[in-house]
């Protein structure tokens, strides 16, 4: 006897629509080619023998089904280059390529316009962030490691792959398109030790030479005779949005140093280096900060230009600044109070046909080339 699926009596319909997509019926027994389930088993459909356990798939038609057995409790095989479609529509494919030898999955966009938003893929991790203690959530887990075996020539690794060209000629204004796009919240009362937007970590764990260890290499680059952005070009641009509760201090790039341990190589927080072509001007400012523009003031920056490594006994800071004073009074007015800044700090006085140096002695700035 064979009993369909969608006849089954006590189950909530809508499951029982959903299930009667995949699996078409069960029987105490195999199906018969061109009779069982003939005319009611979509192509793909499944038959369970319910004596050994043996499940079957639709490989025929509707109309004359022919039954490809695939054993429950072992491997299922397939063909090369046979693909699991999803919907009637075939909006997503999931399949195998013999050429390339890897698993494909090809989703496509139901319409032009319609969603607005087109997922290939949505992994909903909500039941995986839960829990208490010390627990931890991933959603998405990538794990891997070359053998021993001696690579050769320009042989690499890489863990993901992202691969995206735009050749649209009419976007419109504001379009854009993102390699990766990461959206961390912290909402209604939560609470954390720290919010990142990524983690990179790269350690030399090996008693062999790597070359050279990197945390992040960004490559920008114009190919030749290529249209320049109208704009500007940003190896790594940072946007900070700070509102009134932001803390006491807030930087957009911090460089920390925990080594432990003594080392005696010369190192730098900053490097800016040159390695183009002969023929390469190379960086017109090792720094520029004339764009740090303070909008209501009109300095070029809130407080000092640059803040030195040293402090005098009183923890004030040695600082440079910039500037249009021509005296004690008037810088004092354009940087702030004496108690601020420690005495060495150095104000430079930018006037056209004027320009003169300061430095800050005994709590005054006194002229030190005019």
């Amino acid at each position: 006897m064979v009993t369909r699926v969608k006849e089954l009596a006590g189950v909530e319909p809508n499951l029982k629509a959903v299930l009667a997509r995949f699996l078409w019926g069960y029987g105490g027994g195999a199906p018969v080619d061109g009779s069982t389930g003939a005319g009611s088993c979509p192509v793909g459909g499944l038959y369970v023998n319910t004596i050994n356990g043996t499940i079957y798939r639709n490989a025929g038609t509707k109309a004359s089904p022919t039954w490809t057995e695939g054993v429950a409790d072992t491997d299922w095989h397939l063909n090369d280059n046979i693909n699991i479609e999803f919907a009637t529509t075939a909006v997503a494919t999931l399949g195998y390529d013999a050429t390339e030898k890897c698993v494909t999955y090809t989703p496509t966009r139901p319409s032009a316009t319609d969603p607005a938003y087109a997922y290939g893929q949505v992994w909903d991790n909500s039941s995986v962030f839960s829990g208490t203690g010390a627990v931890k959530g991933m959603g998405l887990y990538l794990t891997g490691s070359r053998d021993d075996a001696v690579m050769g020539g320009d042989a690499n690794d890489m863990q993901l792959k992202i691969d995206y060209t735009n050749e649209a000629v009419t976007s419109p204004a504001g379009a854009y398109a993102r390699g990766l796009s990461v959206q961390m919240n912290n909402k209604t009362a939560g609470v954390l030790s720290a919010l990142q937007g990524a983690f990179i970590g790269v350690r030399q764990r090996s008693t062999g030479d790597c070359g050279s260890l990197e945390g992040l290499q960004i490559d920008v680059k114009i190919d030749s005779g290529k249209l320049a952005p109208t704009t500007e070009i940003r190896g790594l641009a940072v946007e900070l949005n700070l509102c009134a509760n932001a803390p006491a201090a807030s930087y957009g790039v911090i460089v920390s140093n925990i080594t432990d341990g003594v080392y005696t190589v010369p190192t730098a927080a900053f490097k800016a280096t040159n390695t183009g072509t002969n023929s390469c001007p190379g960086f017109s400012y090792g720094l520029d900060l004339m764009s740090s523009l303070a909008i209501a003031s009109g300095k070029t920056v809130v407080d000092a230009d640059i803040r030195f490594s040293q402090k005098d006994a009183n923890e004030l800071p040695c600082c440079l600044f910039t500037g249009t004073g021509t005296s004690d009074g008037t810088i004092v007015s354009d940087v702030g109070a004496d108690t601020l800044w420690a005495d060495g700090s150095i104000y430079i006085g930018v006037l056209d046909g004027a320009g003169t140096l300061w430095q800050k002695r005994n709590d005054v700035w006194v002229n030190i080339v005019s």
